[in-house]
């Protein structure tokens, strides 16, 4: 942020304004997450060094590249179009000279996701305009409101070094990840506000896991001598020392495995379970499950041994991969547009006529399949509530003046077919109307001299 041109911009050192509790949340949303007097927030650490939370940030950041931002505008007939004059997207390629927008959005969405909250500094020019966007990482920031409710935020509190500046308002983006009811509005909610409980379950079940293959892949064991033949079982307390370096040596490290021999007698006893026992595999699927959801992404999506069990057919991930650009991408970027549209384009259009959107029409994943997509063409071509030009144009082919036409001829076929099932009578469609009457009068004729004979 340049230094002390920025702490020059945002103003003076602050002494904290007058604000609730609520003002003062720190970290992921409800703040220590405390449970019988048990921090689980402090027992999960960070959430990024997490597997799992980890697994979900990294897959959203890799799965969104193919998003782009754009801005839009609304045309004559009220709907959106792309707008590649405005002024805005220069900004948004290069928000500033040390990382790209993609750069940017990547740390946005790991606050936005971990902690409900994520911030970007709009640094103005000498007249004013918005110049450059910076992330400020949301532990270093907090909104700050007066206590009577004159304002619901007064400004953003800034700590850095030890000391605390105050940004106003409008130069700060907020995004908010829904609404924390404690905050009454003035902040978003963690993804794991909720699931701390199974982060702390996980990362338990893994350090055992490692502790177990560290040492010799089984619990501790309890180790005595057994009497011997003049009832004497206790050993001396070198003798102690020595057998459990050799234990040790034998059974644990680079060297476990190997061959362990003892002259002195010996009962080994396990005082715990065994991993298999305990099921370890099974203990971590409930945390997978958990979290996953708690993110919006299906466990097989991320390759975790809760999904993949479950779902194994090429069609079921598939179907997976696309619910978590519904329940995950696309809200999470949509929300980010609308946040950036309030307090970003304000600064260069109307936001009724304008915004920041994202266009995912090059996402592999969201593509329709083509096979499907020619056969509802062809479909809506036959029956006739669409012109060529514009069956051609959705196919992705160029069309002339001569396509644009409705399918009349195959229409006009359908409509007799159907006036043929419901009146029997009608006219054959290959002999004209007069030979009809010709045919008639013939057969009248025939069928009077047939008549008179018989009589």
């Amino acid at each position: 942020m340049q230094g002390m041109n920025f702490l020059q911009r945002i103003g003076k050192i602050l002494s904290r304004p007058e604000h609730d509790a609520s003002g003062g949340l720190g970290g992921w949303g409800w703040g220590s997450f405390w449970r019988g007097g048990y921090s689980y927030k402090a027992e999960a650490g960070p959430l990024w060094e997490s597997s799992i939370p980890l697994a979900c940030l990294k897959w959203e950041q890799r799965a969104s590249v193919e998003a782009e931002i754009i801005t839009q505008r609304k045309n004559d007939k009220g709907k959106w179009e792309n707008d590649d004059t405005s002024p805005l997207l220069d900004l948004l390629a290069n928000p500033n000279p040390h990382y790209d927008f993609h750069q940017l959005l990547d740390a946005i969405r790991f606050d936005y996701h971990l902690d409900g909250n994520a911030y970007i500094y709009k640094a103005r020019s000498g007249s004013g305009q918005v110049a450059q966007l910076w992330w400020i990482p949301c532990r270093m920031i907090e909104p700050r409101w007066q206590e009577d409710g004159t304002e619901f935020i007064s400004c953003y509190e800034y700590n850095v070094n030890g000391k605390i500046y105050a940004i106003p308002v409008e130069d700060i983006i907020h995004i908010r990840n829904g609404i924390d009811p404690r905050s009454r509005g003035r902040k978003g909610l963690s993804d794991f506000a909720a699931v701390l409980r199974e982060v702390c379950s996980d990362n338990e079940a893994a350090t055992y896991a490692a502790a177990l293959l560290r040492n010799f892949a089984i619990p501790g064991v309890v180790i005595a001598p057994k009497p011997g033949k003049d009832g004497d079982a206790e050993m001396t307390r070198e003798q102690r020392r020595r057998f459990k370096e050799m234990w040790q040596e034998c059974f644990t490290g680079e060297r476990r495995g190997e061959p362990f021999i003892q002259s002195i007698p010996i009962d080994v006893t396990m005082p715990g379970f065994s991993p298999q026992q305990l099921i370890l595999d099974k203990i971590r699927k409930i945390p997978e499950e958990r979290i996953s959801a708690a993110f919006g992404i299906p466990a097989v999506v991320l390759g975790l041994g809760a999904g993949l069990e479950a779902s194994t057919a090429k069609a079921s991930h598939a179907d997976a991969r696309e619910q978590a650009y519904e329940s995950c991408i696309i809200p999470t970027l949509y929300a980010i547009g609308r946040a950036m549209t309030r307090q970003l384009m304000n600064e260069f259009a109307d936001i009724k006529t304008n915004r920041i959107w994202f266009d995912l029409s090059q996402v592999r994943v969201l593509q329709q399949d083509e096979g499907e997509l020619y056969k509802r063409l062809s479909m809506a071509w036959k029956d006739g509530w669409l012109k060529r030009s514009e069956v051609r144009t959705a196919a992705g082919f160029e069309s002339d003046k001569e396509d644009e036409i409705y399918n009349v001829k195959d229409q006009a076929d359908e409509e007799e077919s159907v006036s043929r099932e419901t009146d029997p009578d009608a006219p054959p469609d290959d002999e004209p109307e007069e030979d009809m009457k010709a045919l008639r009068r013939r057969i009248g004729r025939s069928w009077a001299k047939a008549v008179d004979a018989n009589v």
